[in-house]
């Protein structure tokens, strides 16, 4: 999949980011200024990955930074539990974030922003948690991701949500 994108770079704790802490996520804004698009795929926890975007959108208004943000979220996000578990509730809170952020975008500060709430994608941890599951492939997200980026000047896709559709349990019954 990356090698459609020879000229992306990463940050992760293996590549000397990290994004738990304030300094790590201040470090890869600054980085993100040399960049045209940047993608939040991260599966940080406790609202790191709003953290992250606010430090990126913080930076790039302030230094009239133009490009394209892409926050790749989950369909969790999509309903209401009864649990306490907080992934989906911080899969809401950074799309509701993107939201606000790609209403400013209408506004014309040269950022837009977009958010993807994906359902079960193709990853070492999804398939071995989840392997009865239809996935969606990491190929597909990067062609979506491209979609996105394709869309003529004055354009911003604000958000997506897709699944890919589970067989029918009942047919296999039959």
């Amino acid at each position: 999949m990356f090698e459609r994108w020879p000229s992306a770079r990463f940050a992760s704790r293996r590549s000397g980011y990290d994004l738990v802490k304030e300094e790590g996520r201040q470090r890869l804004a600054l980085q993100s200024l040399e960049a045209d698009v940047f993608i939040c795929c991260s599966a940080l926890h406790r609202f790191q990955q709003t953290l992250l975007l606010d430090e990126v959108w913080k930076l790039w208004s302030e230094r009239g930074k133009r490009g394209h943000i892409i926050c790749l979220g989950s369909t969790a996000d999509l309903g209401v539990r009864p649990s306490n578990w907080l992934y989906p509730i911080e899969k809401k809170a950074l799309g509701a974030f993107c939201q606000n952020l790609a209403e400013q975008a209408k506004r014309g500060n040269g950022i837009a922003v977009t958010y993807l709430s994906l359902g079960y994608v193709e990853t070492p941890r999804t398939v071995e948690k989840h392997a009865t599951k239809k996935l969606l492939s990491t190929d597909y997200v990067v062609d979506l991701v491209e979609w996105v980026l394709s869309q003529p000047a004055g354009i911003n896709v604000n958000s997506i949500s897709l699944d890919p559709i589970q067989p029918d349990a009942s047919q296999n019954d039959a």
